[in-house]
């Protein structure tokens, strides 16, 4: 089976036809490995973008910095940064998705909800990240972003998301469709920002204070 169609199917599960399923926890059931998280990942710009963000905010800190990874899947990001030293922490909806990224011990693991934020508290991170997931909880940013800004004032968040060329986006158009309408959109204090793009499609992401 080619990987277009594997992919396609994967789709069928997540954003399809320009609708949200979000049955993430199905997707976890019936593909081995959703989005190729445990070989050479496809978002791997946007991995590195993040870990060398949180290096970069863990230089100016005399102590170990807490991550907290929102959407994790199988929590390849969270494991590299507990072995880059960072106290790593991981949420995801998918039962499925969480205990697999259990099993090796690395890392500190929760299957939650989005808006979750008595266990947001519990964790108290410094450094929260939205890796490639925001295309999937676009109605219940707008809540997080506020409970943000009300409880975790002067940390940080990482956000790094695909986008698409004109004319190819179906799903979530009115709340952005480029790098300048989610800047616009988070409204945050941005220390860095940037895209990259390939035949397919662009990779946004930036780092911001809270």
């Amino acid at each position: 089976m080619r990987i277009s169609k594997i992919r396609k199917k994967m789709h069928q599960y997540t954003i399809y036809d320009g609708k949200m399923i979000g049955d993430f926890e199905g997707l976890y059931k019936n593909f081995k490995d959703p989005f190729v998280q445990t070989k050479k990942e496809k978002f791997e710009t946007s991995k590195k973008a993040i870990i060398n963000y949180c290096q970069l905010l863990q230089s100016k800190r005399n102590k170990v910095l807490k991550t907290l990874e929102i959407g994790c899947g199988f929590g390849q990001l969270s494991k590299d940064l507990k072995k880059l030293k960072f106290d790593a922490y991981g949420t995801d909806i998918s039962k499925t998705a969480i205990k697999k990224a259990k099993k090796d011990g690395l890392a500190k693991f929760y299957t939650s909800e989005f808006l979750n934020f008595k266990l947001y508290k519990k964790i108290n991170p410094d450094i929260f990240i939205l890796s490639e997931v925001s295309w999937y909880i676009l109605p219940e940013l707008k809540k997080f972003l506020k409970f943000l800004k009300k409880n975790f004032k002067n940390k940080y968040l990482i956000h790094t998301l695909a986008i698409y060329y004109p004319g190819k986006q179906r799903y979530g158009k009115k709340y952005f469709t480029d790098l300048k309408g989610i800047l616009k959109f988070f409204n945050l204090e941005y220390l860095e920002y940037g895209e990259k793009w390939t035949k397919e499609e662009g990779r946004t992401f930036f780092l911001a204070k809270i």
